[in-house]
């Protein structure tokens, strides 16, 4: 499913009744936002039918992966929280890691050069702070390989240019 919300109807009775809402001042803020609602629910219903285009422009924020995509991290960070605070976390930690990781990683790859050194201190800060928390291990024991050397050459290196000479494909 896309975490779009225009793609989507919700009963504004249940949205209320949730307290949903979209986190303010950042990119990607469809991506909180629709994980907590999609768990919240009792119940989905999906119709196999298009009605909604997407047209994709050189200008589109989905296009273009310059400094907005800064906000991965922010984003990843607060789908986190809310997965924490409403009891989701166990139950979909494997996912929820995997998706916390990829996406800044996948952003680093594509991200403009201008971008990518204050990409990667804003992941590096991020992976400094779960180091001190108790989902360290779950990191270490449930990410892939690929994943998991992304997280630990992170915290390993200093800085993005030692980070790169030993990964050049970011």
């Amino acid at each position: 499913l896309s975490v779009s919300s225009c793609q989507k109807i919700y009963r504004n009775s249940f949205l209320k009744s949730i307290g949903a809402s979209f986190p303010e001042g950042i990119y990607f803020e469809d991506m909180p936002f629709f994980f907590y609602v999609y768990l919240k629910a009792e119940r989905i219903s999906i119709i196999r039918k298009h009605f909604y285009y997407r047209r994709k422009h050189n200008a589109s924020i989905t296009h273009v992966v310059d400094a907005n995509y800064l906000d991965t991290v922010e984003a990843g960070c607060e789908l986190m929280r809310r997965m924490i605070d409403n009891g989701f976390y166990e139950d979909y930690k494997f996912d929820l890691l995997a998706y916390k990781i990829n996406g800044p990683r996948m952003a680093l790859m594509d991200i403009t050069e201008d971008a990518k050194e204050p990409l990667f201190n804003l992941i590096k800060d991020d992976y400094e702070k779960i180091k001190d928390t108790e989902y360290y291990e779950d990191y270490l024991d449930n990410l892939g390989p690929k994943k998991k050397k992304f997280f630990l050459d992170v915290l390993k290196y200093d800085n993005y240019y030692e980070f790169k000479k030993e990964n050049p494909e970011y």
